[in-house]
């Protein structure tokens, strides 16, 4: 009997990398093919693509009894790509000698009938849960669109910073080096074992079977020549996105000061933002710009979209942050997670990018009121019985909703609405998620405009700072000085770091938000650090103070205007 094995990268149902064990072992007897370990209608179609695939590549097992056995918490749509595993596996039973038997290398592919192997969807994906297993290099098909995801991992991950500060290192640290085999006799170095029978090929595959010759060995995957990572300017994003949303005047945004300073503290400094106001008036657009400003990527982040495989690549060496906007007829599981098998929900696919609840007031009540968990943690806990995940949900959120039930709160025409249920609205909503909103702003139709200047001038200031902040604890960190590293934006600091100046703002505090809950303080308070640090402070004044409170409660005092003849402006 002769035995081989082999670790293979893979996903869990829910996403997350996971390690599965292939084991082969061979023996004379009865000839059969038996692979258990996954459900046998799909052991019985892998045993059939690799035995058609072994006699269309002129490899003969012999009167071999071959048995196989996989094991890992893999999901059902990975096990296709573990043909090429499993063949290269039950080849070394064989006694042939492979490429890629080294200590630290795998394989990953699915097999066709004529021994070709199928490019891998997403091989980066696979490359950089590779290296986080302990896989140095991959042998696999790639495709076109893989090798412009490789080149912009290195240009943005290469020569630039990582999130210490430093210049980072080689980026095969944080992905397996990739090696493309085309088919399965690409595998084949000179073997000790018989010579393999040449199959019958048709002119067709003549033609295009085997580029390499027996014993030459995989090539690796490799990318296009890459330029130096130059610095992140969002002005050109800026710009792009006002020749789709503007009405042609680039030097400007249609939107007031106060919005946008909202709109820069959400997107630089990672606060959650709820938008209420009028059908019309840009609550939609503004959640656009928010995704266009969002801060450039360190390298940490990149493996982690990467792993998600939810990103998109705008032009050459552009990778762009995820943007999930669920329909608000979206169940909890859809949003959160969950199923048999786990299955990872929006809040895990709009990881490190963007989620947007358009129309919040139609999702359903149990649906809002899960995401309180994962914007308190940054993750997802999932139990099903003796299966458990934790996935990550770390998101930028904007919310966007009617002011009230016949959405023409605060626009030109009549509302139709009582303050009653104006109140009684906002409560179903919200509820105790009014709590985790950073920043609620009402957004009115109006026709002011801000300098598009005065956005770029904040936006840099507040993502200097933080970034200056980020690589001085981080170095702290490193020298064992600091044992409580804090997070990279402002929403994540801890509520010591984000003190007022003088204690008469201080007073000025306690007596503005008396009978709030801490959850909001301590809100407000990091909101305040981000209006200070777009302004370039280094302490948080009276004035930054009084302008986070501003963003803060602001729907406490939705009622409908007593032009309406409904309410007056005090509640009840």
């Amino acid at each position: 009997m002769k035995y081989a094995s082999l670790l293979v990268p893979g996903f869990s149902s829910a996403g997350q990398p996971v390690r599965a064990r292939i084991e082969s072992a061979t023996r004379t007897g009865i000839p059969e093919f038996r692979i258990s370990g996954i459900p046998p209608a799909r052991a019985r179609d892998m045993a059939e693509r690799i035995q058609c695939a072994f006699q269309m590549s002129g490899l003969r097992p012999g009167h071999k009894n071959i048995v196989v056995h996989i094991e890992g918490n893999l999901d059902a749509y990975f096990l296709e790509e573990l043909d090429l595993p499993v063949a290269a596996c039950v080849l070394g039973a064989l006694g042939y000698e492979l490429h890629g038997t080294e200590e630290g290398s795998s394989y990953l592919g699915k097999l066709l009938l004529s021994g070709h192997i199928r490019p891998l969807p997403d091989l980066i994906r696979y490359l950089v849960a590779a290296r986080m297993l302990g896989i140095e290099s991959l042998l696999a098909n790639g495709s076109e669109m893989d090798t412009r995801s490789l080149s912009a991992y290195y240009r943005l991950a290469s020569p630039g910073k990582n999130g210490h500060g430093e210049n980072s290192a080689d980026p095969g640290r944080s992905m397996a080096r990739g090696r493309i085999v085309l088919c399965l006799r690409d595998l084949l170095r000179f073997s000790t074992a018989p010579p393999p029978i040449q199959p019958e090929y048709s002119d067709f595959l003549k033609a295009k079977s085997h580029g390499r010759t027996d014993g030459e060995k995989a090539p690796d995957l490799v990318v296009d020549a890459v330029p130096e990572r130059d610095a992140h300017s969002h002005g050109q994003i800026l710009h792009s996105f006002l020749s789709l949303n503007s009405d042609g005047d680039s030097a400007s945004l249609p939107y007031s000061r106060f919005v946008l300073r909202a709109a820069v503290a959400a997107a630089g400094a990672r606060h959650s933002l709820l938008c209420l106001g009028p059908p019309g008036c840009g609550k939609t657009t503004l959640a656009g710009l928010i995704y266009a400003l969002l801060p450039p990527m360190d390298e940490s982040e990149l493996k982690r979209i990467f792993l998600s495989s939810f990103y998109e690549i705008e032009g050459p060496g552009r990778i762009a942050r995820p943007f999930r906007r669920p329909h608000h007829s979206a169940t909890r599981v859809a949003l959160v997670g969950g199923g048999t098998p786990v299955r990872a929900g929006e809040v895990t696919l709009a990881n490190d990018g963007l989620l947007l609840l358009d129309e919040l007031g139609e999702f359903r009540r149990d649906v809002l009121q899960a995401l309180r968990e994962p914007m308190d943690s940054g993750e997802v806990h999932i139990s099903r019985g003796h299966h458990r995940e934790a996935l990550p949900a770390r998101f930028w959120l904007v919310g966007t909703a009617n002011g009230c039930p016949c959405g023409q709160l605060g626009s030109s025409r009549r509302c139709q609405c009582t303050a009653q249920m104006v109140r009684q609205y906002r409560v179903r909503m919200l509820g105790a998620l009014q709590d985790r909103m950073s920043i609620e702003l009402i957004m009115e139709s109006e026709n002011e405009r801000c300098d598009l200047n005065s956005v770029e001038t904040w936006y840099n200031s507040l993502i200097g700072i933080q970034e200056d902040r980020w690589r001085q604890e981080a170095r702290k960190a490193e020298e064992g000085r600091n044992t409580h590293h804090t997070g990279r934006f402002n929403a994540e600091l801890p509520v010591g770091r984000c003190q007022f100046a003088g204690l008469e703002a201080e007073k000025r505090f306690q007596m503005e938000t008396e009978g709030w809950t801490n959850r909001k303080r301590n809100g407000i308070r990091r909101l305040a650090r981000s209006m200070a640090d777009m302004s370039g402070a280094a302490e948080i004044q009276m004035e930054h103070m009084l302008e986070a409170l501003r963003y803060a409660g602001l729907t406490e005092s939705i009622v409908t205007s007593p032009e309406n003849g409904k309410a007056p402006w005090q509640s009840d």
